[in-house]
Formats: structure tokens, sequence, C-alpha cells
């Protein structure tokens, strides 16, 4: 378990155990969570968990790693704009909201777009 999660687990607990709840598992009768090892049993339960999370962190990075050398590219498509029509619209006069609107893109990216496009023709 990591430094962190630790006693944020125990905060937790340290709530429920001050509103007197109590917890009871439907599947392990056996399992008694009030009883004098409560303590490490939250320390193991929260130990298992945390080794889930590296897990799945591990796989989800040795995934990306793996596309990325197949040539996958990863992160969102790039968005489509009519370049022609951006700058036949800002000439008449329209504001570079109301083009984005026009368009379907946000403001950041049809800026950004049209900073691309060379002086010549705005």
């Amino acid at each position: 378990m990591s430094a962190q999660s630790q006693p944020h687990a125990k905060g937790h607990v340290g709530y429920l155990d001050a509103l007197g709840a109590q917890v009871l598992s439907a599947r392990e009768a056996w399992l008694d969570m009030n009883g004098p090892v409560r303590s490490l049993l939250i320390a193991v339960f929260g130990c298992v968990a945390q080794q889930g999370r590296l897990r799945i962190v591990e796989r989800t990075r040795t995934g990306l790693d793996h596309a990325k050398a197949k040539g996958v590219r990863l992160g969102r498509p790039p968005a489509r704009i009519d370049l022609d029509a951006a700058v036949r619209l800002r000439n008449n006069g329209m504001s570079l909201r109301d083009v984005a609107r026009k368009l379907h893109v946000g403001s950041s990216t049809l800026h950004r777009a049209l900073q691309a496009v060379p002086v010549s023709r705005v």
C-alpha cells in the first residue's frame, strides 16, 4: 500500500466508525471486520487493491508501448477544418468565434489552424 492510500483508507474507515457503521461481508460470513484483526484486514485489503491498480497501470503502459511500436497514432484525431471556407468567412468580416461555430470546431483550434495559413491567403 502506498504512503498516501493507506491513511486515505483509514480516514474513510474512521469516518464510518464515527457514524457507528459496521462492515459485513455477505459472501464471507467468517470474516469479522469488527474484531481485533480489523486493522490488519483493512491494511491487507488496501494493499491488494493498490497492487491491482499498479497492475492495471502496468498493463496499460505495455499496451500503449506496443501500439506505438506498431505505429498506431494515439490520441484524439485531428480536427478537420475547411480552411478555404474559414479564410473566406474571416475576410468577409465574420468573427473568429462565429466562424468556429459555423464550421463546428473550437475557436482555439481554428485560431491555430489559421495561424498556419500563409499571409497571402488571408
